[in-house]
């Protein structure tokens, strides 16, 4: 297109100069100038030509070169997407995989932890049902309990309450440790109980014939039935 602009300048500008020169300079000089001119445009123009070749044809192969890089990248891509697209369905499964056994693990543990507080309000009602069947049974074993009496007034009823109450009526053992007597008599002595209840018992040291009984001292002792 360039070259064909060049020639119709040319031509135009050969029928100027022939007009122009036509009285000064012969025809002949003139069309030598214009063919000489006309051949180098033509020259530089067959140069550019090849120049514009070569740069199109340098072109064509950077762009064919990028086109096989561009489908070598694309199918690399595609490979890595599919296994990347593997490898994720794979751990995808693993996962629901270890979802599920986490899952029946879980409600396995959860039915445990129900069993064991099943196992744990079983154990606490038969502690507490233990504990009132021991408390009853401590209750109901009461201790003995005893004291010192030192008396001076005889065949007088006196009365002996327990330091703590008992639940049924205990039995009463009396015994003198001490007695304080005449000792040109004979010691004739007795020790009366009576009323004996939960809460203590009465007693009297009866004395009889010549003895003289001055005091006495004596152990009492309560015990359960």
């Amino acid at each position: 297109m360039f070259c064909r602009i060049i020639a119709v300048l040319l031509i135009i500008l050969n029928s100027n100069i022939e007009v122009f020169c036509s009285e000064n300079v012969t025809e002949n000089v003139h069309v030598v100038h214009i063919r000489a001119i006309e051949s180098s445009v033509r020259r530089d123009c067959a140069d550019k030509n090849v120049k514009l070749r070569k740069y199109k044809k340098c072109v064509q192969e950077t762009i064919d070169e990028l086109h096989v890089s561009l489908e070598q990248t694309e199918s690399n891509l595609h490979q890595e997407i599919q296994q990347l697209k593997s490898s994720l369905d794979g751990t995808k499964n693993e996962m629901k995989t270890s979802f599920g056994r986490l899952q029946g693990e879980v409600t396995q543990f959860s039915d445990n932890i129900t069993a064991i507080e099943t196992d744990l309000m079983t154990t606490k009602n038969l502690i507490s049902s233990l504990e009132q069947k021991l408390n009853k049974y401590i209750t109901s074993i009461e201790a003995c309990q005893s004291g010192v009496y030192y008396k001076k007034t005889l065949n007088t009823w006196t009365t002996i309450t327990f330091p703590r109450p008992f639940s049924r009526v205990p039995q009463v053992i009396v015994g003198a440790i001490r007695l304080d007597v005449d000792k040109n008599r004979n010691t004739r002595y007795k020790i009366d109980v009576k009323n004996i209840s939960t809460t203590g018992f009465q007693f009297q040291t009866v004395v009889w014939s010549d003895t003289i009984l001055y005091a006495i001292s004596f152990n009492w002792m309560a015990c359960p039935k």
